[in-house]
């Protein structure tokens, strides 16, 4: 589906002419540092995806973690205060960073195959899950750029086929479960959304509770690919866990909205980490026990995400 692309251009016009306010987290130009964001985003999926097949995967995880701190984006999640109040992580920008970075020393270290893919994985869902919480607190500061910040942070395209970050995971999930559930598109209605929040600044929680409907669905889709494979004849436990791991990250993102809508999120997250007491202060938090998502119930996390589906939108 194409998207007006008089109303993105206008966007970036205004946003262009008005840098002085926006997103406190940024300082300088807030929408171009939000597209440098999502551009490095992109370049480090390049490299994680490399990293599988190259000779010397430990030097493309420092290269990585380059990436990650070259143009002060590291900095800027640390200090990304998430402004749904019902996150159990008070400083989530820390606990995100102290993620990616745990991640980006296990790629280094290079271990195994099964250690590179999962590095990658954390690093890259982790992203998707701090542009998620930046788009929403850019909208929440309501400031005169906030929408053309946001929409730079979304990712989509001038003429809406094509995205990067957020918006690629959007577009991907609309593909998957457009047939499956019947659903009518998602991204084109955050887009809508957007658009409409200068004037009627409800949308905002509209707006959210789209993307929130793209993290659930997206940990449907780890979930069902798991299943897949657990369904064959001989199973890679490896895989198994990679998928749940990536279901893990996505999941802690929308697990806030979850509550709020009054679904069973604690008994969720003893599916996804079975008998494990949950520490978010320890690096590596999405890894934890991970050899037991092998043998996880995904049949029963797939009921509990249908249910969540049908109940919390």
């Amino acid at each position: 589906m194409r998207y007006p692309v008089v109303f993105l251009t206008a966007l970036s016009m205004t946003a262009c002419g008005d840098s002085s306010s926006g997103d406190k987290n940024v300082s300088g130009n807030p929408l171009a540092t939000h597209q440098t964001d999502v551009q490095s985003y992109e370049s480090i999926g390049i490299l994680r995806k490399l990293a599988k097949t190259s000779e010397t995967p430990g030097q493309v995880f420092a290269d990585i973690e380059n990436e990650y701190t070259k143009n002060g984006l590291n900095t800027r999640i640390k200090n990304r205060i998430d402004a749904h109040a019902e996150h159990p992580v008070a400083d989530l920008g820390i606990f995100l960073d102290k993620q990616i970075t745990a991640a980006i020393a296990l790629g280094k270290a290079a271990a195994s195959p099964e250690d590179i893919a999962l590095a990658g994985q954390v690093i890259d869902k982790s992203l998707i899950m701090y542009f998620y919480t930046a788009m929403y607190g850019v909208l929440h500061e309501d400031k005169t750029t906030s929408v053309e910040e946001a929409t730079a942070i979304f990712g989509l395209s001038n003429d809406g086929l094509t995205g990067k970050g957020l918006a690629k995971t959007a577009l991907a999930r609309d593909v998957r479960f457009r047939t499956a559930l019947g659903l009518t598109a998602l991204t084109p209605q955050i887009i809508a959304h957007l658009g409409q929040i200068k004037a009627e600044k409800s949308r905002l929680g509209l707006v959210d509770a789209l993307l929130a409907h793209v993290l659930l669905l997206s940990v449907l889709y780890e979930v069902e690919d798991a299943a897949i494979e657990l369904e064959k004849d001989v199973p890679v436990p490896s895989a198994v866990i990679e998928k749940l791991v990536e279901g893990r990250v996505y999941w802690e993102a929308v697990a806030p909205h979850m509550r709020r809508k009054e679904m069973n999120v604690d008994g969720f997250y003893a599916l996804l980490y079975p008998g494990i007491t949950l520490d978010r202060t320890v690096p590596g938090f999405f890894l934890i026990g991970k050899t037991d998502l092998a043998n996880a119930d995904v049949v029963a996390m797939k009921t509990a995400l249908e249910y969540m589906l049908e109940h919390a939108f």
